[in-house]
């Protein structure tokens, strides 16, 4: 009875942590968008300056390249994808701002309920890695081994 108790706690606690997945990502989509713009504006503002200017222009470039790069792979995946999209053009600035103003929301779409599977399964799998030594801790004390 407690060993279902464990396993259900834990399907759910992975089902919810991973189907706010999709919030997060979104949030995070939102925020390097935002980064993206910002940039684009430094830059072409470092660029009507001239002069010295033209390095630290040269390096933004380069900077907002990297970014819309991983904007453009979070938005051309599905589910999967955008999480193949982020891991590729992961900025751990935009992660930690988002992170700081997260807000958990329930999707409820497909991509919701495909992420909470997933999270089910995960928390059902870290379940039984947990509990495996002490099941097999009880076995051995049934069969007379201790």
């Amino acid at each position: 009875m407690l060993r279902r108790l464990f396993d259900g706690l834990a399907a759910a606690g992975g089902a919810l942590t991973a189907s706010a997945w999709p919030s997060f990502l979104q949030q995070y989509r939102v925020g390097l968008a935002n980064r993206v713009d910002e940039l684009a504006r430094v830059v072409g503002e470092g660029r009507g300056r001239g002069g010295d200017v033209a390095a630290f222009a040269a390096d933004q470039d380069v900077r907002l390249a990297s970014l819309r790069d991983a904007l453009a792979a979070i938005d051309t995946g599905g589910p999967i994808g955008r999480l193949a999209g982020f891991a590729r053009g992961f900025d751990a600035a935009t992660v930690q701002a988002t992170w700081q103003r997260f807000e958990p929301g329930l999707q409820l779409g497909w991509s919701g309920v495909a992420h909470a599977v997933i999270g089910a399964l995960a928390g059902l799998a870290l379940a039984w890695i947990v509990a495996w030594p002490f099941r097999r801790a009880a076995r051995r004390d049934h069969t007379g081994w201790a």
